[in-house]
């Protein structure tokens, strides 16, 4: 699950000693009581030790045992409050161990309209090279601006199969130089109309090809490296998350893709270059701000080594939001030079965002040396920021 550092307990308040001043006067209070009371209902001879006794040392007497409740009670609200932010604290850092655990990018495969792979994806967003053009859909009615997957024009279920084998193919060198006892998980994420059967299909095609048994994790977009870095953090294990979107009747500024990306959650001495994918942040346009200062605390990371973000979804490069966030954390970034829109040049990718900004971002990362965030809208609610960044900094 997505760690929430609000969730935790504010620190226990602070507890007010007693005012002494106060305390004084109530002890005075209980003499002129106690020597009024006594001067009145004495009948005996008010020279004699008992009476003063009476009238000073019982007053003394209640008021010493009155105030040693109170020092009782202040000391041990002072115990349960140094426990309760012990306790807290001890949470707090556990909870951001848990936010700061990071995977390595073994390889990612990229298929777009490019049908290049992921450099030429990453040099044409960079050289801001749009591959939307106004095109007549496969449905066949009228003419939009998005990008789609060229060279099969049939069905989606075969143009899909035909994608995951082409990509499961060049994962397979990567997949098989990773000891065979280490377990995977694999998590398949597809945006297309596709009838139960063929998701079967393909589950067992890519666990043929690859030769392997992979044990499912079914949780949507970014989700699915949260539930992996939480269940099998403890022992080593690798995670293919295989993301398609095929649109049946695309809209305005889609686009079309499908993306393998291989992690492993242990550093591996066949990849020493293997690029940092820290913890992903889950938040909203509301709470923008607040979610990039989490993505960097989980990359430990100061404001100034970030030199670059990737974005994608919604109008996080339009609406001036994303810049807004960057100002408010003291990230320095030129929205015009030093971030990318994904959007902009494949349309927006549903189902494969996420990965296709994570695969375009490492890359970038690995190519530069530099560490970057990215930020993915799935939805009107939901924005995601997480940290790539690479084995050696330039």
């Amino acid at each position: 699950m997505p760690v929430d550092l609000d969730a935790i307990p504010d620190k226990a308040p602070k507890i007010p000693r007693p005012k002494t001043r106060r305390w004084l006067g109530f002890w005075l209070v209980c003499l002129v009581i106690g020597m009024l009371a006594t001067v009145w209902f004495w009948q005996a001879d008010r020279s004699s030790a008992t009476f003063w006794f009476t009238a000073l040392g019982v007053p003394t007497f209640f008021f010493g045992a009155i105030f040693s409740l109170r020092r009782i009670g202040y000391k041990s609200d002072q115990v349960w409050a140094a426990s309760w932010d012990a306790e807290r604290h001890r949470l707090y850092q556990q909870e951001t161990a848990r936010g700061q655990r990071c995977a390595w990018m073994i390889d990612a495969s990229v298929v777009t309209t490019l049908s290049e792979g992921r450099e030429a994806l990453v040099d044409a967003v960079l050289d801001n090279d749009p591959l939307m053009s106004s095109i007549t859909p496969r449905s066949g009615k009228g003419t939009l601006r998005h990008t789609y997957l060229q060279g099969f024009e049939k069905t989606q279920s075969e143009l899909l199969v035909r994608l995951f084998n082409t990509l499961t193919s060049r994962l397979a060198e990567p997949m098989a130089k990773l000891p065979e006892s280490m377990p995977c998980m694999l998590a398949l994420q597809v945006g297309a109309d596709l009838e139960p059967s063929v998701i079967e299909r393909l589950w067992k095609e890519t666990s043929h090809s690859l030769s392997r048994q992979f044990i499912s994790l079914n949780e949507p977009e970014f989700h699915v490296l949260d539930r992996w870095l939480d269940t099998y953090y403890d022992i080593p294990s690798a995670l293919l998350v295989v993301s398609a979107q095929i649109n049946s009747a695309p809209v305005e500024g889609s686009g079309e893709a499908i993306v393998g990306t291989l992690l492993v959650n242990r550093p591996s001495p066949e990849y020493p270059d293997a690029v940092f994918v820290h913890r992903p942040q889950l938040g909203s346009p509301d709470n923008l701000t607040q979610t990039l200062s989490r993505a960097l605390l989980w990359t430990k990371s100061a404001p100034e080594e970030i030199k670059y973000s990737w974005l994608t979804g919604g109008a996080l490069a339009l609406d001036g939001l994303w810049g807004m966030a960057c100002e408010s954390n003291g990230v320095v970034l030129n929205m015009q030079t030093q971030s990318s829109s994904l959007d902009m040049v494949v349309g927006y990718t549903g189902h494969a965002a996420p990965w296709l900004a994570l695969a375009a971002g490492a890359t970038h990362a690995e190519q530069g040396g530099m560490k970057l965030v990215l930020a993915v809208q799935t939805s009107q609610e939901h924005i995601w920021v997480g940290g790539v960044s690479p084995a050696i900094l330039k």
